[in-house]
């Protein structure tokens, strides 16, 4: 599994991008619906071209991912 982070340009909201094989999809999980969610990769050339800007997007370990999801609901809750 892949995950990425990808933060917005005005460094406003975020998500994270979890991936296997992308000819089966992908999940994200923003700072603003604070869920996973499944998209189609094919069929979504925003999500193409976001993966392929280094700018905004950063290559990040699974541990890490879990650690931002919690930090971010900790601070959402409190």
């Amino acid at each position: 599994m892949f995950y990425k982070k990808v933060i917005s340009r005005d460094h406003k909201w975020f998500f994270l991008l979890r991936y296997g094989d992308l000819k089966e999809g992908l999940e994200m999980w923003s700072s603003r619906s604070l869920k996973w969610q499944y998209f189609d990769y094919q069929q979504s050339r925003s999500l193409q071209a976001i993966l392929n800007d280094t700018d905004l997007c950063n290559d990040i370990m699974p541990e890490e991912a879990a650690d931002i999801i919690k930090k971010y609901l900790d601070q959402e809750q409190g």
